[in-house]
Order: C-alpha cells, then structure tokens, then sequence
C-alpha cells in the first residue's frame, strides 16, 4: 500500500487527536516527505560509493595515461634537441678548426705578399740609389774635368 498525501494528513489527524497538534507536527516533520520507497538505504549508499569510485579510479588511469603520454612526447622531443645541440656543436667545432685553418693560411698569403712587396721595394730602393750615385759620381767627374 502506497503511502500519498491523503493518507499522512489522515496520519496527521489521528495524531493531533492523541498527541496534540505542536507534538503531532513534530513527529510528521520527523518522517520522510515521500514514500519510504524514496530514502536511500545503507546498501544503496555503498552501491553508489563503489560506481563513483570506479568512475574516479577511470578517471585516474586515464589522467595518468595522459600524463604518461605527454611525458613520453616531452621525453623524444628533449631527445632530439640533445641529438640537435650535439649535431649543433660538432659543427661549431668544424667550424672553429676550419676558421683557424683559413686564418692561418690567410696570415701565410699576406705575410708572403709583404715580403715579396718588400722585397720588391727594396730592390726598387737599392737600384734608384745606385743609379744616383752613378750619375752623381758622373756629374762629379764631368764637372772635375
């Protein structure tokens, strides 16, 4: 039999009768507004906690899943900027070697160049001066006689 709302103001009725109207209120807002088939039972409170825990742990494994996926891409990715900086490096060594290596061969061609340019200059220098000294002994000894 179904409780409704006829049958608890009957209940309130006989109840003001026997208990007094304050009491009788009391007791009827001590009951469940609905019918008993409404409240939640110790059983069903332990069902519900074990299907939100079970939702919670999914949502757990899939949170770390994620994470796990994400950390696995940050891992490849600072794997290839090691690979990268590595790669990055051995060729600032070459680099480096090679920029010595034309610095040297390039302070060799002008050094070369300066002593052949010196050498040159000197030769110039050296022979002008001979051929002064030639024509002023002439100039001399065209003047002495």
């Amino acid at each position: 039999m179904a409780v409704d709302e006829r049958r608890r103001h009957e209940l309130h009725v006989g109840l003001e009768e026997l208990l007094g109207r304050e009491r009788a209120t009391t007791l009827m807002e001590l009951l469940p507004p609905v019918g008993w088939s409404d409240v939640a039972r110790r059983q069903d409170l332990d069902r519900l906690e074990a299907v939100l825990g079970a939702r919670i742990d999914a949502l757990a494994d899939r949170t770390d899943a994620r994470f796990k996926q994400i950390d696995a891409r940050f891992g490849s990715t600072d794997a290839r900027i090691e690979g990268l900086s590595e790669r990055m490096e051995a060729g600032f060594a070459t680099l480096r070697a090679e920029l010595g290596q034309a610095k040297g061969e390039l302070l060799a061609t002008v050094e070369q160049r300066l002593n052949a340019a010196l050498v040159s200059q000197t030769r110039l220098v050296l022979f002008s001066m001979i051929t002064y000294f030639v024509l002023m002994a002439g100039l001399f000894l065209g003047l002495d006689r």
